[in-house]
């Protein structure tokens, strides 16, 4: 009798201490400025992991090294979403998850998305030179290839624009850069093909193809071929309109002291140039996944290197690409332009998203940390 007495205080105290540690793991998520599902059903590992993200990054914005809206996910479940500071320093407007951002270099991806998409159409060839769709291009023998993967050759138009763009307080659009190139010819940094070399110049291009192919703007071939079919309804192509308007739309800030003014190379698109939310690039993450829009074996060439670069890293399409030759491939991309700080890193085996959004360039993420604790 005995035996069984104490047996029963044993299996009543333990699950009496399992149910107590669930509760604190919750109160520690809400505490976290997290949504805790219910206590029956919460996953112990994922409170785990939410806990430690969130202390990871509390302890960067309270010594002023992060202002900005973070992501995890898992499968397309939710792990960890919570916004620091302001997306107006100003006027001290909080963020929140819904606050929109300039995406910066993370753009990229959408605009070789958009050249994939021609290309299972039928419209154009990966092998086809830029000469095809641009008349006049003064570099010849640059495949759209040799576009996606930055191995053009071709000088920073953000370098020559500077000298041969006359007047700073206009935009300067995609088909004003073609026409410095094609009167000016800039001299090319190499032989195309023959290495790699990040490429902006490169990336408006591309955009520029999918204008002359399509038919359409850049931004309304986004809107209308990805945003919109995906229900991303908080993404488009920057404008500024929009954007000076938009209350939930972040100011950028290259320090919390010093806030990033406007440019002229605002209107050039493709290399950048999109905006969007924490959510709404979840929707991309999972789409992609999923195969929606091009079906998963097109979606997957995107992610094949071109060539293996230092630090075990390579450039696919749109997509920077960690450990190329290894089942623990990671894609990722970042930006910084005009005071935003952004980076989208996809753990394809896992299925793991890191999703960072901040509009102050000096908060610096190292892909090393994150992906360590998630």
């Amino acid at each position: 009798m005995h035996f069984i007495k104490y047996t029963l205080l044993f299996i009543t105290i333990f699950f009496t201490s399992c149910s107590q540690e669930k509760l604190q793991e919750s109160d520690q998520l809400l505490r976290a400025g997290i949504h805790a599902p219910d206590i029956k059903s919460i996953a112990r590992q994922d409170s785990i992991t939410a806990f430690q993200i969130d202390t990871f990054f509390t302890k960067r914005f309270e010594h002023g090294q992060f202002n900005g809206v973070v992501l995890f996910a898992e499968k397309g479940r939710l792990i960890y979403r919570k916004s620091f500071g302001y997306s107006d320093l100003t006027r001290h407007r909080q963020l929140k998850h819904d606050t929109k951002f300039q995406l910066a270099s993370v753009s990229k991806q959408f605009t070789a998305f958009a050249i994939m998409m021609l290309n299972k159409q039928g419209f154009l060839n990966y092998s086809d030179n830029v000469s095809k769709y641009v008349p006049n291009f003064p570099y010849p023998g640059i495949t759209i290839h040799d576009l996606l993967t930055h191995h053009s050759g071709l000088p920073n138009y953000m370098h020559f624009s500077e000298k041969y763009w006359p007047d700073k307080k206009k935009y300067m659009t995609n088909k004003d850069v073609v026409t410095i190139m094609q009167k000016y010819k800039p001299e090319p940094y190499f032989q195309a093909g023959s290495k790699f070399n990040y490429s902006n110049t490169g990336y408006l291009l591309l955009a520029t193809i999918v204008e002359r192919v399509s038919k359409q703007s850049f931004p309304s071939f986004l809107q209308k071929q990805i945003f919109q079919p995906l229900e991303m309804n908080h993404t488009f192509v920057l404008n500024r309109a929009q954007l000076l308007s938009d209350t939930a739309a972040a100011v950028g800030y290259y320090s919390p002291n010093r806030r990033a003014e406007d440019s002229f190379m605002n209107g050039v698109l493709g290399d950048k140039g999109v905006v969007s939310t924490v959510d709404d690039l979840l929707k991309w993450d999972q789409a992609l996944y999923q195969g929606k829009l091009l079906g998963k074996k097109k979606i997957e060439e995107a992610f094949f290197p071109s060539d293996t670069t230092r630090y075990n890293r390579s450039y696919g399409y749109g997509w920077r690409i960690l450990n190329p030759d290894s089942s623990e491939k990671i894609v990722y991309h970042g930006g910084l332009w005009k005071g935003f700080r952004t980076l989208f890193v996809r753990k394809l085996k896992q299925q793991r998203t890191i999703i960072i959004l901040s509009n102050i360039a000096s908060n610096r993420m190292h892909l090393k940390e994150l992906t360590e604790i998630f």
